[in-house]
């Protein structure tokens, strides 16, 4: 590789860790940044979670049994966000999945999902499903590396009718690397 200098991005490390219900705010200002960078990326809105109240935040960040959200930090700032939503029929749903800009393509979309999966596996989830957007090869990318495969079921997203998201599901049983009630991530 004679004449060419090869530039990699500083090694950054990164924590992610589960949200509590204290950290409603901090939960509030990067969903907000997702939703602002990304609105096509996710089934709501902006306008619509600006207005919601604290308690329903703090209710998002509590979280339940089946449902968890977690956040990536580098240094003292948070810089992504991902969770898994309990269906109510065994199975969870993989969803707010965002990584900042300055910050992707570094692996923090996937700490951010494999902390998700093996939260999802300690609760004895065997079935994790997420949409993505038509059109976003990376995030699909990642989720088929992660086991995801297509479904066949397609809708379209909620946020723009106009746009159309296909469903992917893993069986986390076929991961050995993800096994039922190994605990919290």
């Amino acid at each position: 590789m004679r004449g060419r200098v090869l530039q990699d991005r500083p090694a950054v490390s990164y924590l992610v860790r589960a949200l509590a219900e204290d950290d409603w705010a901090l939960l509030r200002a990067v969903r907000l940044q997702a939703l602002a960078d990304a609105p096509t990326a996710f089934g709501s809105t902006l306008t619509r979670e600006q207005a919601f109240t604290e308690e329903a935040w703090r209710l998002r960040a509590r979280g339940s049994a089946a449902t968890r959200l977690f956040i990536a930090w580098s240094e003292r700032t948070a810089v992504g966000i991902a969770g898994v939503y309990d269906e109510g029929d065994g199975s969870v749903q993989l969803v707010s999945v965002w990584v900042s800009a300055e910050h992707r393509r570094r692996g923090v979309a996937r700490q951010l999902t494999m902390a998700a999966l093996r939260f999802a596996a300690a609760q004895n989830i065997d079935v994790v499903r997420l949409w993505v957007t038509d059109g976003n090869s990376s995030a699909r990318t990642l989720y088929e590396s992660l086991g995801f495969a297509v479904t066949g079921n397609r809708q379209p997203l909620p946020s723009d009718p106009a746009l159309e998201e296909r469903e992917l599901q893993v069986r986390l049983s076929a991961r050995p690397d993800l096994p039922a009630g190994a605990g919290p991530a």
